[in-house]
């Protein structure tokens, strides 16, 4: 059963940009029991859905030192 999708899911396109960034597992440890696109999916979409919380820009604000945030919605295409 496929799950819904949301416009803040990654594209096949982004994915293949993204993925080889996502660290491998470490030896030894327990394998993963996760997609990691799926756990990037969700970090993407709690992040749009923040985009619409007053309190979103101000976390993106440069001086606060998450730009990485304003960034990150900037690509999947909430903006911010």
């Amino acid at each position: 059963m496929r799950r819904k999708t949301y416009p803040s899911d990654l594209t096949n396109e982004q994915w293949t940009i993204l993925e080889p960034l996502i660290p491998l597992p470490k030896p030894g440890g327990r394998p993963r029991s996760v997609d990691m696109r799926e756990v990037v999916n969700a970090i993407f979409y709690i992040l749009c859905a923040l985009h619409g919380v007053p309190v979103a820009p101000r976390l993106a604000a440069k001086e606060n030192g998450l730009p990485l945030l304003s960034a990150l919605a900037q690509v999947v295409g909430c903006g911010m």
